[in-house]
């Protein structure tokens, strides 16, 4: 797949490379030519003004000798201070000569120079020792020599500054002309590259203009509807071409399928009819099911049962069982009755009593149990089955697996013509995460699903959560705190009805 990616791509790109490469090409070889020119006009003035520097230097060199060796001969008493002067200047000069004598090897010029300059240190030296050996004729003689040795070191300094001068001037000359040329040469192949990029932008826009415009136009007719567009055909062996033959495909492609979907929807148009009566005798089945789902258990034979085994315990002697019994008897009859009927609050805190009564009958010391009850808020009317499910829901969800210390609060209070109902747990808490959605109300991933193990009314969060919100026909009902591993609160704000 890339190798023909690369093929297409070539087909109109290729010609654009060329182009551009050889202009490219042709605009680096004149710049390399002029850096190379240039690189080497700058290294020649580099070494003119070098050798300018070292010459010069060993020339202030040579006087600051000839100085500080004037100043101690011509002093009659020995002097340490004009004698460590032409000492350290007589080091340098010494110093200066082995550089340029090393630098310029192949300069005979600046080689000869140097070796001049040994000459006169020589010669200052002689006139130095001389000197202290009192000997005014040696040393007068010696520095004579010196300073004609000096003549004609500046002698030839001065005729080779004037050689360097007039060789560098003409090479400058030389390059300069050089340069010109090449500077003229770039700016023509500028104009030249830029003439041929505009006259091949406007050759391949003309040949890319009309089948672009053809498409264009095709497209626009299509996407009012109309598949009935002429065949757009491309002379070009090129991407235009291969652009071409794959929208007249789709073109035909569409056409074919929207011709399915007519005949597809005259078809279901027929079928519509048959389906809904389908659905209606659906319907009608799942009711007939759900009634013999229904018919299969007997309440009564459950109660008659549960009714039997608690006289039995009575008449045994075992209250707690009768007990027992006798609370699972009467929540199972209440979690029978109708949901869409309404009752007292009063029952459905009965209810939840029995619930917990039965909780704490099966675990013992690992649940403890508070109730904060308001009387006068007992006779309100509210939905059936809507404390026990959250009680089950703070049991199961949060302290069933504590060994010892869970703690369960029912508090029911009215404020402000608001009946609260509070149920608060020291469970595991909820994650956070969990918690988002459950305050958003976001029971999407919740509301159909199976309720843990242990569960007995079968009748969910969701499902409390939805009933009052239609009972009452608000949003403002439910409202849940939590902090993982602390607690759980559930407040249900009920308007008194």
């Amino acid at each position: 797949m890339f190798l023909n990616i690369i093929k297409i791509k070539s087909r109109i790109t290729t010609r654009l490379l060329m182009y551009f490469m050889l202009t490219t090409l042709i605009m680096v070889l004149a710049s390399v030519y002029t850096y190379s020119n240039t690189k080497l006009f700058l290294s020649k003035i580099d070494d003119m003004f070098n050798t300018s520097i070292d010459l010069n230097e060993l020339r202030l060199d040579l006087k600051s000798v000839e100085v500080n060796l004037f100043e101690y001969l011509k002093n009659p008493v020995d002097s340490n201070e004009y004698l460590n002067q032409y000492m350290k200047s007589r080091d340098n000069l010494e110093y200066k000569a082995n550089y340029i004598k090393s630098k310029y090897k192949s300069n005979l010029i600046l080689k000869d120079i140097s070796n001049m300059s040994f000459s006169y240190l020589d010669e200052t030296k002689l006139a130095e020792s001389a000197k202290r050996g009192r000997n005014i004729d040696q040393y007068s003689a010696h520095y004579d020599r010196s300073k004609e040795i000096l003549g004609y070191i500046d002698f030839y300094i001065e005729e080779l500054s004037l050689q360097y001068f007039e060789n560098d001037t003409n090479f400058y000359k030389s390059i300069s002309g050089k340069l010109k040329f090449v500077q003229e040469i770039n700016i023509l192949l500028i104009i030249v590259s830029v003439f041929i990029n505009i006259l091949l932008v406007i050759i391949f826009t003309m040949r890319l203009r009309k089948p672009i415009i053809t498409l264009s136009k095709s497209a626009k007719e299509i996407s009012k509807g109309n598949f009935n567009v002429q065949e757009v055909v491309v002379d070009t062996n090129d991407e235009m071409k291969i652009m071409a033959s794959a929208f007249n495909k789709m073109v035909l492609n569409l056409k074919t399928h929207v011709d399915d979907i007519k005949e597809k929807a005259k078809l279901e148009k027929q079928l519509n009819e048959k389906e809904v009566q389908n659905l209606e005798i659906k319907n009608l089945l799942k009711e007939a099911e759900l009634i013999s789902l229904q018919s299969q258990i007997n309440p009564h034979f459950l109660f008659n049962t549960l009714n039997a085994g608690m006289q039995i315990a009575m008449f045994e002697g075992a209250e707690r069982t009768s007990d027992f019994i006798e609370n699972v008897s009467n929540m199972l009859r209440y979690n029978l009755r109708k949901l869409n009927e309404p009752v007292k609050l009063k029952d459905e805190i009965n209810n939840a009593l029995g619930y917990i009564y039965i909780l704490k009958t099966r675990f013992k010391d690992r649940l403890n149990f508070i109730s904060e009850i308001n009387d006068l808020a007992e006779n309100i009317d509210i939905p059936c089955l809507i404390i026990q499910p959250i009680l089950e829901n703070a049991f199961i969800h949060g302290i069933s697996e504590l060994e010892s210390g869970g703690l369960i609060k029912l508090i029911v209070k009215e404020e402000q013509k608001n009946i609260y109902i509070i149920i608060e747990d020291n469970g595991r808490g909820i994650r956070s995460e969990v918690l988002k959605k459950i305050q958003s109300k976001n029971f999407t991933r919740l509301k159909n699903e199976k309720l843990g193990k242990g569960h007995i009314s079968g009748i969910g969060m969701v499902n409390v959560i939805k009933r009052l919100e239609i009972f009452y026909n608000s949003s403002d009902i439910f409202r849940i705190e939590s902090v993982l591993g602390e607690y759980t609160k559930i407040i249900l704000k009920l308007p008194v009805k």
